[in-house]
């Protein structure tokens, strides 16, 4: 255990001192500096093969009580044989499963390298604003939603965060958040007011083997808002997670973990089978308990990066999930209950070798 963490310590050290100066490309004078420039932007170097990168709207209607995902992605934009490279719009309905899967080619993809700033098509996403239309067998959805940002999460991944040649990376660029607008799905319009709304990025060559993930907000303190992604080290052989990022912002306090915070420990298991993940983190004199959960009839299938392959089935998503966390503080040797909150507005996630509980 004490050689691992050397090793880790000295890869962590390596590539903190690595600076993320890509050259935006038909942008001059485009340098960016790590780690201020914005981690929501698009980070492919134009060499890395394979490759994706993809942007994740979690949506969550008050009344009716539904749930949508949009994702606007690109695989392997600099892959030159016949494998599969595309852009895409990605969408799913949280109570029914139904998913809209659109293709799109790459000479139909723009995205800035300073800002979170895409365009597919016609089809567009900023931190405050999404527009588009996506249509497969027949289904159709088209959008235009209005995004006020309550909370963001910059530096998801800590000392990682924008450093290059990580397998893969994350970043949460909306924790919480509320929208405007609307979504038409077949024909039947959802009014987004009061809405909320989370959203995420990854990018890298690849997903790892296996990984959980969960996010909520619409607690009960509509402040709070909680996100957490984890998945084990390949040399373990397990499908036991044990490598994660964490945050809670409990109404006006935030509490943040990670694998590589050394001063955090963590336990983190999930069962797919039930639907369920348990978290507990430690760090100095705070602890939390995380519990998510879904039933298993509302997991579906869903899409992720395959390297050369494109998307394919990698994952089960339930949109409909719920989430409860308890803040402790060590006080004369015992741990006392700062705060506790609930949401039943949870996206839950099991992917790789979890997808089937392997």
């Amino acid at each position: 255990m004490y050689k691992w963490w050397v090793f880790f310590v000295l890869v962590l050290t390596f590539f903190g001192c690595v600076v993320d100066t890509n050259e935006p490309f038909g942008e001059p004078n485009g340098s960016l500096d790590w780690p201020s420039s914005d981690p929501g932007r698009y980070h492919w170097d134009g060499y890395q093969d394979p490759y994706f990168e993809g942007w994740y709207f979690k949506i969550n209607l008050p009344d009716p009580d539904e749930s949508f995902f949009i994702i606007y992605g690109v695989v392997n934009p600099g892959y030159l044989g016949k494998a599969q490279r595309y852009s895409f719009l990605y969408l799913m309905k949280g109570s029914t499963g139904e998913q809209i899967f659109e293709r799109y080619g790459l000479d139909q993809f723009n995205a800035s390298k300073h800002e979170l700033e895409i365009q597919i098509g016609d089809n567009s996403a900023t931190l405050y604003n999404l527009q588009g239309f996506a249509s497969e067998d027949g289904s159709t959805a088209n959008w235009n939603i209005n995004i006020e940002m309550d909370s963001s999460w910059a530096n998801s991944m800590g000392s990682l965060t924008n450093v290059p040649y990580l397998p893969v990376n994350w970043n949460v660029f909306i924790l919480n958040g509320k929208t405007k607008g609307s979504l038409i799905w077949n024909g039947k319009q959802f009014n987004l007011e009061g809405a909320t709304i989370y959203g995420d990025h990854n990018w890298g060559p690849q997903f790892p083997s296996a990984w959980a993930f969960i996010c909520a907000n619409r607690f009960s303190n509509p402040k709070s808002a909680l996100a957490a992604a984890g998945g084990p080290n390949s040399f373990l052989g397990t499908a036991s997670v044990n490598a994660f990022m964490l945050v809670i912002d409990h109404g006006d306090d935030r509490y943040e973990f990670r694998m590589q915070d050394l001063n955090t420990s963590f336990t983190m298991n999930a069962t797919p089978e039930f639907g369920t993940i348990t978290l507990s983190a430690v760090q100095g004199d705070i602890k939390v308990d995380v519990l998510a959960e879904a039933p298993v009839s509302t997991f579906y299938d869903v899409l992720g990066p395959s390297g050369t392959q494109g998307m394919e089935f990698l994952a089960k998503h339930s949109l409909v999930g719920q989430i409860r966390y308890t803040i402790y503080k060590m006080i004369q040797n015992q741990w006392e209950v700062l705060g506790y909150d609930s949401s039943s507005s949870a996206a839950v996630e099991f992917g790789g070798s979890l997808r089937s509980g392997e």
